[in-house]
């Protein structure tokens, strides 16, 4: 995740939407001094302000974050983290930089998300366990990229923005060009190596559709997206 200060902007990390790309493009070109920026995955180099004290009590009684990661997170002093919702990052803020700055995350297709999950993991060239069949995968639902809870909060988008990552350039551009950062490009994919190129229609079986169609209605209702 990120918070900008000279742009005033948080972004919220979701999964398998070009989200790591954005922060290694922000990092890169745009950081300032008092920016935040979450350590984006073990070993990454790039992080910046992520550290600190936070009140725990807020999370814990509204249930936004489980006890055991807001315990964890405290003790260790881990304000801020790769993946976290909305809702937390709202409790960890001050309440003028979350009601003032522009808040903005990425969704993907939810057909798209589960065929290049599958393919970064247990594919022929994952990193999990290589050659597990997509339908196996998915029969046994580890690690889906349900991005719906990071962005909401009970049954409500807390965001300003959802872009979408069929046209990331495009909208991506012209977030920054209303906030006043400049933008060139992502020019980089962080993640983009295991998949080669199959379109996920190509992936997904009758059985795979129908279980990607229950596990993200709440995303496909929300942005409309269709096989």
């Amino acid at each position: 995740m990120i918070i900008s200060h000279k742009y005033k902007f948080i972004f919220i990390k979701t999964m398998k939407t070009a989200s790591s790309s954005i922060e290694q493009n922000f990092a890169r070109h745009l950081m300032a001094e008092g920016d935040v920026l979450s350590k984006m995955e073990e070993g990454a180099e790039l992080e910046q302000n992520n550290k600190g004290w936070f009140n725990p009590l807020p999370e814990l009684l509204d249930g936004s974050y489980t006890p055991y990661k807001t315990a964890f997170q405290f003790y260790h002093r881990f304000k801020f983290g790769p993946h976290q919702s909305a809702r937390v990052i709202q409790h960890r803020v001050p309440k003028k930089i979350w009601n003032s700055y522009l808040k903005f995350t990425v969704e993907r297709n939810p057909y798209d998300k589960m065929a290049s999950m599958y393919f970064m993991n247990w594919g022929k060239d994952g990193i999990e366990r290589p050659n597990r069949s997509f339908d196996d995968w998915v029969k046994r639902r580890t690690n889906v990229p349900y991005n719906y809870p990071l962005y909401t909060w009970k049954q409500k988008v807390i965001v300003d923005r959802i872009l979408r990552y069929e046209n990331l350039e495009e909208e991506l551009g012209s977030l920054y060009k209303e906030i006043g950062a400049p933008f060139t490009g992502l020019n980089e994919r962080a993640k983009g190596a295991y998949r080669q190129g199959q379109h996920y229609r190509d992936v997904h079986t009758d059985f795979t559709r129908q279980r990607t169609e229950e596990i993200f209605k709440k995303e496909l209702d929300l942005m409309g997206y269709s096989f």
